[in-house]
Parts: structure tokens; C-alpha cells; sequence
């Protein structure tokens, strides 16, 4: 296991599928920035102010620079905003609820009585919301990471969407990004992801399905947390904003 990992958090996951995994690390361990925030249209951002040769010859010759937040509006007119912080924060929340329910639906059996069938269902639609939740901001945030590597700006949202999404799902079927898809496909969505999963974290989803967990003696995934963003001492910053 990476050492950074294990000194920066907890049953982090270690398999370089996961994106999100450096953005989230990054957030908890910024590198050394220019004290200056710059905003843009959609993002603000700061710039590395001392950089590594391995890191320059990455970037191509332009100065990697380090997102600071992110804003939209709806197509009410309604502006949004959320910090890397909450987005790092969403991020792990949604990996913790994923893991958990993973791990869940597949010790519920299948074929048991109708009201077990019937709970089972439930549990693979929340499983569903979480994972396409999730899956949105992990790619998102990857991305994110090689912008940030080449000193790229994202370009600016094609699309609005609703103040809420009644269907996360459905939407991210039509608008959701794809694994194998370049920085230019990146859209707002993943706002709107770490959003919902906050959201169902504060109205405490996690014991929506104690009834099978207790009935199956499931004790749970071990939870993922982060040294400045989870159990640790909240990072603070000092937004200098600037508009350029």
C-alpha cells in the first residue's frame, strides 16, 4: 500500500480504478499554492507556486494549478456552489455507503420469504442511487486530477439541470460520464452528485436497512476516513478571491 495513504487516511481503497483516490488525498495534503484564489465563471482555483521537474515535464510546461470550488446554476436560474473540501467529504461518503450496501445485497438471499424479496428490492434501488452517485463524482474528480496536472481549465458547463433531480439515475444514463470519456465531456452533474449524497447522508440512510443487517449478521464494511476531512481536524482556508 502506498505509504502517503496509509499516514493521510484509513481503508482507503488502493486499486487505481478508484480516480477520485488522488484528488481526495490532494485535498487533505495540498501542495504548496500561491496565496491568490483566481475566480472563473464556473471554478476558482489557485496556482502551484513550486513545482517538481517530474511534476513540470507532466504539465507540459504550464503551471499545475489546484481547484479551490465549483458553481452552477439550475435551470430555474438558482446558483449552486460546493468546495473541494465537501466535494473530497461526498466523495468518501459515497464510497462508505457504496462499500456498505455492496457488501450487503450480496449476503441477502434471493429466494427467501416475499417480505425479504421485497426489502432486498429496496435495498438494490438505494444501492443504485448510491452507485451512480458515486460512480459520477469518482470519474468527475479523476478528471479533475489531470486538469489540474496540465494547468487545463474545465470548459464551461454545456447544460443546466433542475434545482432537483428526481431521478439521479436516468439522468446519468443519458448525461452521466463514461469511463473511457476525456476531461472535454465533463458537465456539472457531479455537483449535483456530491449534493444528493449529502443529502441522503444527513437524513441518515445508513440505517435503512438495520432490519437485514441485523437479520443476516452483517457488521458492516470498514468505513473509509481521511485526516483533515472525516474524523480528523477540519481543514480551513482563506478564500483571497480575486476575479480574473
Amino acid at each position: 500500500m502506498d505509504s502517503s495513504i496509509k499516514l493521510l487516511g484509513e481503508h482507503m481503497p488502493t486499486d487505481p480504478l478508484y480516480r477520485g483516490c488522488s484528488f481526495v488525498l490532494s485535498t487533505a495534503q495540498p501542495p504548496k499554492l500561491n496565496d491568490q484564489v483566481i475566480r472563473k465563471d464556473h471554478f476558482s482555483y489557485r496556482e502551484e507556486n513550486s513545482i517538481s521537474i517530474s511534476k513540470y515535464i507532466l504539465s507540459l510546461g504550464q503551471t499545475p494549478i489546484y481547484f479551490i470550488k465549483f458553481y452552477d446554476k439550475s435551470t430555474s436560474g438558482k446558483e449552486i456552489s460546493i468546495t473541494r473540501e465537501e466535494l473530497s467529504i461526498a466523495w468518501i461518503t459515497g464510497l462508505n455507503y457504496y462499500r456498505h450496501w455492496h457488501r450487503l445485497q450480496e449476503i441477502v438471499p434471493e429466494d427467501l420469504d416475499f417480505e425479504t424479496y421485497n426489502r432486498r428490492n429496496e435495498l438494490l434501488d438505494e444501492f443504485k442511487e448510491w452507485t451512480d452517485c458515486f460512480s459520477e463524482l469518482e470519474l468527475a474528480l479523476g478528471m479533475l486530477t489531470k486538469l489540474e496536472q496540465t494547468g487545463k481549465f474545465p470548459k464551461k458547463w454545456p447544460m443546466a439541470y433542475p434545482d432537483h433531480i428526481p431521478s439521479f439515475s436516468e439522468y446519468r444514463f443519458v448525461w452521466g460520464l463514461r469511463s473511457n470519456a476525456g476531461p472535454e465531456t465533463l458537465t456539472s452533474l457531479f455537483i449535483h452528485a456530491a449534493l444528493r449524497m449529502s443529502h441522503l447522508d444527513q437524513i441518515n440512510r445508513s440505517n435503512a436497512f438495520q432490519d437485514l443487517e441485523e437479520r443476516f449478521g452483517f457488521k458492516g464494511f470498514p468505513v473509509c476516513s481521511v485526516y483533515g476531512l472525516t474524523t480528523f481536524e477540519r481543514i480551513e482556508r482563506d478564500e483571497n478571491e480575486v476575479t480574473e
